[in-house]
């Protein structure tokens, strides 16, 4: 049944997802400038102009992007747009006083892929810490000197399950990640499978300090709060 009257139409459809599709002339959503970039990770697969790409991916600055360069796709980044993630606003807002992460170097490393983004941290009066700012959109990072890699909470707990479950090393996880991003080894991947690793020793370490019963201390039996070294835990996360 499948052979004899579907092959075809699925082989068509494939073979359409490789290229520009229907989107030759004009970009899906402003319908004035040429379309040259294409979301793997966004609904549709439309192919959108660069104005529109950075403007349709302000809340969803970790999506994977491709540009038709008259051939085929290649890989590109939203970084390369101007595209920046300001920290310690809600989206939209702007700003008064940007501070640009360290180098402007950071990587975030995510479900999608491993991926290079430009950062910039609120330095305002009323500021958060680094620490602060970066935790609060999910991201959990492994130093608080000038951090530059930090790891999704959700891809922390993607692996966890992959490691209860199928036994996944933290070293064949960051592998499949890194091959996600670039497969045939071109790009300079900076974060190695030992700092995930400690990423996820540290986060799986505070949850087990702030969590545990045992740390919590009790007056006539009843718990009195978080305990002393949950304290600590999180001195050392604002330091």
């Amino acid at each position: 049944m499948w052979l004899s009257h579907y092959w075809e139409i699925y082989l068509q459809e494939l073979l359409r997802l490789e290229g520009r599709g229907d989107f030759v002339d004009t970009c899906a959503e402003c319908n004035i400038n040429s379309p040259f970039y294409h979301c793997r990770d966004c609904f549709g697969g439309w192919m959108l102009c660069q104005e529109c790409t950075v403007l349709g991916h302000t809340l969803a600055p970790l999506h994977c992007l491709e540009y038709w360069n008259g051939t085929f796709f290649q890989k590109t980044s939203l970084k390369s747009f101007g595209l920046c993630i300001q920290l310690g606003h809600l989206p939209g807002e702007i700003c008064g006083n940007p501070k640009r992460a360290f180098n402007d170097d950071f990587t975030v490393i995510d479900s999608h892929g491993i991926h290079t983004v430009a950062v910039d941290y609120c330095d305002c009066k009323s500021v958060k810490s680094l620490v602060q700012q970066l935790l609060r959109v999910s991201w959990f990072l492994a130093t608080t000197a000038n951090p530059h890699s930090v790891i999704t909470f959700c891809l922390l707990q993607e692996f966890q399950l992959l490691s209860f479950e199928l036994k996944v090393s933290a070293y064949e996880f960051y592998q499949s990640l890194a091959h996600n991003s670039d497969d045939n080894g071109i790009s300079d991947i900076k974060v190695s499978s030992i700092y995930f690793s400690h990423w996820y020793l540290m986060k799986s370490q505070l949850h087990r300090t702030i969590m545990s019963p045992s740390s919590i201390p009790s007056v006539n039996g009843v718990t009195s709060g978080c305990s002393n070294r949950a304290v600590m835990v999180m001195i050392w996360l604002e330091s």
